[in-house]
């Protein structure tokens, strides 16, 4: 079985001649993100429809977020609500990077582990954040810890954070959030700081070869994370198992202790040609 650093070497040198730069990217124009590939899977949010219907609503319900608010603060308020998501998630991922790039040894103690969290996290600290967003990047960062103590002792090792993945045939490119070796197969793991992650969903559903499938963000996610592991299999000939998670880090329970993550696996299941289908769809709907 080949180590992580001769998986990480393969990869690195199949970027380099597929014409990715250092820094993992392709010149301007020359690809589709796997964000935009994803997008065409799923119906687009008719922001001004539905602010207008939650309006009409709630308008007199004392009761709702919505009360007393017109269509255009509902939009105002969804703004300021995805703004604070995108800037958690970002700190959240830019403090999880500096960790492993510092992680020699992923069986230090745990007095050496918190070492290295408080250097990953030392940038932000340093950042103007109200105060009630910053406990809340705490929260997500002490679920973290929970995480790793979860993985202690278990066989593993980071692969890549932040791992640039690129499919020349179709120049779909994207950035895994962290792969791990655990044994003798590597785990795409996912990220993600959401309050919660919706797994099903009665009314909408997915578009094109997915169209049976929920319009959910479990199967988004899913989605994401499969189209990197159809890219280590096709594109970087990578023969172990590999397998996805969507790690959902949550913030400080009302005691002030940290909650362990929740942990999702796919329900749809992989599959190359499924896999093939979609990036065929996603080509001719960009």
């Amino acid at each position: 079985m080949a180590t992580v650093g001769e998986i990480l070497g393969t990869m690195r040198a199949i970027n380099t001649a597929n014409g990715l730069n250092a820094r993992g990217f392709m010149p301007k124009g020359q690809s589709i993100s796997v964000h935009k590939a994803l997008a065409t899977l799923f119906e687009p949010f008719d922001e001004d429809g539905v602010s207008k219907m939650l309006s009409k609503k709630h308008f007199d319900n004392p009761d709702s977020e919505y009360f007393g608010m017109l269509p255009q603060a509902i939009k105002a308020m969804w703004k300021q609500k995805g703004d604070r998501s995108n800037a958690l998630g970002k700190s959240v991922d830019s403090s999880i990077t500096a960790f492993f790039w510092n992680l020699n040894d992923p069986n230090l103690s745990s007095e050496a582990m918190n070492q290295i969290m408080a250097m990953a996290m030392q940038p932000i600290e340093t950042t103007r954040w109200r105060e009630d967003w910053f406990n809340q990047y705490k929260g997500c960062m002490a679920s973290f810890v929970e995480f790793i103590k979860i993985l202690h002792g278990h066989d593993w090792e980071p692969l890549g954070v932040e791992l640039p993945m690129y499919d020349p045939s179709s120049t779909i490119l994207g950035r895994a959030d962290c792969v791990i070796r655990q044994g003798n197969r590597l785990v795409i793991i996912d990220w993600k700081t959401d309050g919660s992650i919706s797994t099903e969903n009665r009314f909408n559903k997915m578009m094109g070869p997915m169209c049976g499938y929920d319009d959910t963000k479990l199967n988004k996610y899913t989605m994401q994370v499969y189209f990197y592991k159809y890219m280590m299999h096709k594109v970087y000939n990578i023969d172990m198992q590999v397998d996805t998670i969507i790690v959902n880090l949550r913030d400080f329970l009302p005691t002030g202790e940290a909650q362990s993550p929740i942990i999702l696996k796919p329900i749809i299941p992989y599959s190359e040609a499924m896999m093939e289908n979609v990036i065929s769809y996603a080509m001719e709907n960009i």
